[in-house]
């Protein structure tokens, strides 16, 4: 509702994210038809086939918060979440 019809339309059917919508939608499926642990392990690959790029934006929007902002840069867990969203380097900024 926020993007509208039309770009969110045009955002779940870009070519090059067929295979995240099939999963997603796949496991939507299986979720009905009883499939329940199957069914979300096929949501979960399809969510970050989806919405894989947009991690590494969320940790740093995360980051910037007062209280989740001050554990995520605690070191043992900084190594973790920028392996995980695929950080190479925290500090730099893309040029504006």
């Amino acid at each position: 509702m926020t993007i509208g019809t039309r770009r969110t339309f045009v955002f779940f059917f870009k070519r090059k994210q067929v295979r995240g919508n099939l999963c997603f939608f796949g496991g939507v499926a299986l979720v009905f038809l009883n499939w329940a642990v199957i069914g979300m392990g096929f949501q979960v690959v399809g969510f970050l086939n989806l919405f894989g790029p947009f991690i590494p934006i969320a940790v740093q929007a995360l980051r910037a918060t007062p209280v989740v902002g001050n554990l995520l840069n605690l070191p043992v867990v900084s190594a973790l979440v920028d392996k995980l969203a695929g950080s190479s380097s925290r500090g730099r900024r893309a040029p504006v």
